[in-house]
Formats: C-alpha cells, structure tokens, sequence
C-alpha cells in the first residue's frame, strides 16, 4: 500500500515535527532523511490560470517511522508535510491541490479529481486546504462531481476530533509507538466529525473506516499554509 522507506537514523533533527513555538524552525529547509515527492498534480510545471501565469506547485516531504522496539515493530508512522505556495486571494480554489489520498500520498486539485473517473474520487481521502477546513473527501457533496456515487461509500468517511497533544508525546506517538494515535482517539464512543474548521497551532485527531487507521493533522504555518499529516497503521 505504501513504499516503504529504510530510515538510516531515529535520531531525526525535525521530522515533520520542528515545534509549534518555533515558526523560525518550521519554515527552514526540509527535514532530513525523507523523501520529497515532487509533481503532485495534473499540471508538472504547476498550474497556469491565464496565458503568462504560473502557480508552483506545493511541496510534499514524505517519511516513514518504524519503532525501534520490536514489540512495537508492527505499527509504523507515515508522515507527510504540506507547503503551499502563497496563492493571490483571487485565485481560483478549484486549481489549489487540496484533495489527499491516504492510500497514494497524492495531493489534487478539485479540478483535476473531478475530470477523472468516479473512481477516482472514491479513493481520496480528506480535503486540506478548502475554507481553512478538514473535509471527509465523503463529506464534499458541494465540491466533487459524485457521478454513479455508491452509496456504501458513505461508510469511508473519515472522522476529526480536535486534540490537544504536546510536541513531545507527537514526537514519540511518530518515533517509537504510532499504537498511541489509535489509544488516544479522544472521543471512542463517538464517531466524530466529517468537517473541522482549523487554524494555526490546531491539532486534530482523525480515524478511518478502515481498521487500524488512525492518524492525526497539524496545523504547522497559517502563511505559508504548512500541514502535516501522520498516519499509523498495522502491518498487515
């Protein structure tokens, strides 16, 4: 389902996570020991709105976590970190790659999802940027073209609880025990919510119908807009 990375060190200098009191740190350079993933969609050399126009692309750096404790070995941690570029306010949303697919770590537009096949957009996962909201990619009838839409997908939905986790249990939830993101679903009784408002600092918790997908959102940098999503789940 994903590529998996060998990480040549545990001791990472800032992951994806460099600290929320720190935005200094947060906007230098990428983490080490990753892997950025370049073209992320439909239009390689980012995206044109009118002849002469050009709008880069955002930049994704991809890594994965595996605990170092082998009784831990099998849940591991995707992570991935989200830098849009500073797009004008007229800009039209419909080019901004917002739509992610968990499955593929790909990143879209709502353009490019809704010229594709119905498959397509069955397979994404959750909008990013949209409104300064978390969508379920299910929770985005006002967005998405849904042509032959099943039914049953409704049962895809991804659910967001809003949390309030430090940096340094993140850290080590990322580093050496991913089981934690599934352990601290705050609300386990509850299903959730298909739609969260966000800003600068946020962090949310998020499950999915699939089992043992469990993950959370943080909300890095407001401008640039910078979001990292972590991912735990089991080897199966």
């Amino acid at each position: 389902m994903f590529k998996r990375l060998l990480m040549l060190s545990i001791n990472f200098t800032a992951l994806v996570l460099t600290g929320c009191m720190d935005q200094e740190i947060q906007r230098t350079p990428q983490p080490i020991g990753g892997k950025t993933i370049g073209h992320v969609d439909d239009r390689p050399g980012g995206f044109q709105q009118n002849p002469g126009e050009s709008y880069p692309n955002p930049e994704i750096f991809y890594q994965e976590f595996v605990p170092p404790e082998p009784s831990l070995s099998e849940w591991r941690c995707h992570t991935w970190r989200i830098t849009w570029p500073m797009y004008d306010s007229d800009f039209d949303q419909e080019l901004i790659p917002t739509i992610f697919s968990i499955g593929s770590g790909n990143l879209n537009s709502l353009n490019f999802i809704n010229n594709q096949s119905p498959h397509v957009t069955f397979k994404t996962t959750m909008s990013l940027h949209i409104n300064r909201k978390i969508y379920s990619s299910s929770d985005m009838m006002l967005f998405l073209d849904y042509e032959d839409f099943p039914f049953e997908w409704e049962n895809e939905d991804t659910y967001f609880k809003m949390g309030n986790v430090s940096l340094n249990d993140l850290t080590e939830w990322v580093q050496e025990r991913p089981l934690a993101f599934k352990y601290n679903w705050p609300a386990p009784e509850a299903r959730g919510d298909t739609r969260m408002e966000y800003q600068e600092g946020d962090f949310i918790h998020f499950r999915m119908a699939t089992p043992d997908h469990y993950g959370g959102i943080r909300i890095v940098s407001d401008s640039p807009r910078i979001i990292e999503v972590y991912l735990a789940i089991k080897d199966e």
